[in-house]
């Protein structure tokens, strides 16, 4: 009985403890605890092509803002052209407008100058001879003026007229109050002539009124 115990352990710790080399399971093989293999990976292939979408999604939501912010700033700059250009239309208008009314204010002046001028007075009126012995009566008129502007001096002007009828024939057909025809003023030949005996005149005359003085007072003195 004593051999049979002592080599009873013996037999026991000769056995093979040498563990057999383990074995890894794929993650085909791989099983969820109550899910399929086939199910875990169908699960990964979705999520893995949802982010995908989710990707592409979220470039083209980039972009889509990308183009939005383009077409704002395109838009923007298209106001300010648009406001640039209605200030220019707005400016070419006013001066058309300018415009306008210089031709209308130059078209009355040139209506103006065309038709004929009224005399208001006749100021002077000379006779002239030529040497061939024509005879022209000029006179120096004073036109009528539409301007209330009284500071401006009246405009004037010398007309010729051929005979004396040809001039009252002027003053008849003149509107408004009727225009006096003055007496023949002295030409300036005459006048010329005429300067040195208007200087013996004055020289002349106040000798010849101290002189009646004189007379004057002997005659009343005796």
């Amino acid at each position: 009985m004593a051999d049979d115990d002592v080599g009873a352990p013996a037999a026991v710790v000769s056995g093979d403890l040498t563990c057999s080399p383990c074995v890894e399971e794929s993650p085909q093989d791989a099983q969820v605890e109550g899910v399929p293999a086939t199910t875990a990976v169908q699960s990964v292939d979705e999520a893995a092509k949802w982010k995908e979408r989710s990707g592409r999604l979220g470039n083209a939501v980039n972009q889509q803002k990308a183009r939005i912010q383009e077409l704002e700033e395109s838009d923007t700059r298209l106001k300010r052209l648009l406001n640039l250009a209605k200030r220019s239309i707005e400016s070419k208008d006013a001066s058309i407008e300018s415009l306008k009314q210089q031709v209308v204010e130059l078209k009355a002046a040139a209506a103006k100058q065309g038709r004929p001028k009224d005399p208001r007075r006749i100021l002077h009126k000379v006779k002239h001879v030529t040497h061939a012995g024509q005879t022209t009566l000029w006179c120096l008129v004073e036109y009528t003026s539409d301007d209330d502007d009284e500071s401006r001096p009246p405009e004037c002007g010398w007309l010729p007229f051929q005979h004396e009828a040809d001039l009252l024939d002027y003053v008849r057909r003149a509107s408004g109050e009727p225009v006096r025809v003055p007496d023949l003023s002295l030409p300036p030949s005459d006048v010329l002539q005429m300067v040195p005996y208007c200087s013996y005149i004055s020289f002349f005359v106040p000798h010849v009124h101290i002189s009646f003085r004189i007379c004057t007072k002997t005659h009343l003195d005796t």
